[in-house]
């Protein structure tokens, strides 16, 4: 338990700080290269950690270990230093439950993302570039209806997300994508339960992912 603390409190402030960077040096005029691409098409694959979603009184503690993300976004420039798009998302993770130091397996949390995407770029270092990028929208849960907290909770639930992604530019180079990245986000979820027998952490879950990208 102390570990996932130290992951909510410290992964949104390394995010944070690196927003703060990001902002203070976003361009003040066009750069050529962003805005000549209208429309840009990214494939993403990524780990996602972390996930505390039950804390048990009488009941057992639920949490999720490693998991993997695939997603696809869309994305149209809207400025000279910002895009927006959508982004379809599925992913999975191992379910535990734990009670009284006994440990085992819930099955697979298995979940469909579906979000709004804002992302402001800053300026390009050659073939380089930093966004911070913005997310909300709603996730699906399945694949663990039967287990406390998901079996009394919405399968709908709101989802909002804070990201910065590096881009590596390759475009005059021989690569089959335009362009090449990495990302780490950090994503709350929430999801409310009215299990009588147990008390959830909190409404809203924390997870971190990070991954690759490449655009085409």
């Amino acid at each position: 338990m102390k570990n996932g603390r130290t992951l909510k409190i410290a992964a949104p402030l390394a995010i944070a700080l690196m927003a703060a960077a990001l902002l203070a040096v976003l361009p003040t005029r066009v750069v050529a290269q962003a805005t000549a691409r209208q429309w840009q098409v990214t494939g993403e694959l990524g780990g996602v950690m972390g996930g505390t979603w039950l804390n048990g009184l009488t009941a057992p503690t639920v949490t999720t270990a490693p998991g993997v993300v695939l997603g696809i976004e869309v994305q149209r420039n809207v400025s000279s230093h910002a895009s927006a798009g959508v982004s379809v998302r599925v992913g999975a993770q191992p379910l535990s439950l734990t009670e009284l130091n006994t440990k085992w397996s819930g099955g697979t949390l298995t979940e469909g993302n579906a979000l709004g995407i804002v992302s402001l770029f800053a300026k390009s270092e050659k073939h380089l570039k930093m966004s911070l990028d913005l997310g909300l929208g709603i996730a699906t849960l399945a694949g663990a209806r039967n287990i406390l907290p998901f079996r009394d909770a919405s399968s709908l639930s709101p989802l909002g997300e804070l990201g910065v992604s590096l881009h590596r530019d390759t475009a005059g180079l021989k690569s089959a994508q335009r362009e090449q990245g990495l990302f780490v986000r950090y994503s709350i979820i929430r999801l409310d339960a009215s299990a009588v027998e147990a008390t959830a952490t909190t409404g809203w879950i924390g997870r971190l992912t990070a991954g690759v990208r490449l655009a085409k």
